[in-house]
């Protein structure tokens, strides 16, 4: 049986599909604790990929919290975890079903940022210093 050139084609497109979507299955952690095949840091190290317009969103959904405790901690960085004394305060729910991308998440307000946390491994997955956003 011979192929034409268009199937070849088509054959040759799906074997390149499916070698690609291999590669992104072997580097892709299926949880926040397996990085078997993966490089980098783990999922539950990584920042979540949020727009400026989504990271005002969260600032001003959280500055506008009247109870929202301000902690004073040593610097968290972005990807560290959290100490454990530090209380994790829920996001408000219009942010959450604005972003679904911070459902479930929890956020700690600093004097100068706010950071959001996954709550799992405490670590830092959203950092918003209050300077970036007040410069927009």
């Amino acid at each position: 049986m011979r192929l034409s050139i268009r199937q070849r084609v088509c054959v040759l497109a799906l074997l390149g599909i499916g070698i690609v979507a291999a590669a992104d299955a072997q580097t892709t952690p299926q949880s926040d604790d397996e990085i078997t095949g993966s490089i980098g840091a783990p999922a539950s190290a990584r920042m979540l990929p949020l727009s400026d317009e989504e990271r005002s969103h969260i600032y001003e959904g959280i500055m506008r919290m009247p109870n929202a405790r301000v902690v004073d901690v040593d610097p968290i960085e972005p990807t560290e975890s959290v100490p454990s004394t530090v209380p994790l305060q829920d996001l408000p729910g219009s942010v959450e079903r604005e972003i679904p991308l911070v459902r479930g998440h929890k956020f700690v307000k600093l004097d100068d940022r706010i950071l959001v946390v996954n709550p799992a491994s405490r670590r830092v997955v959203v950092y918003i210093p209050r300077y970036k956003v007040m410069m927009q």
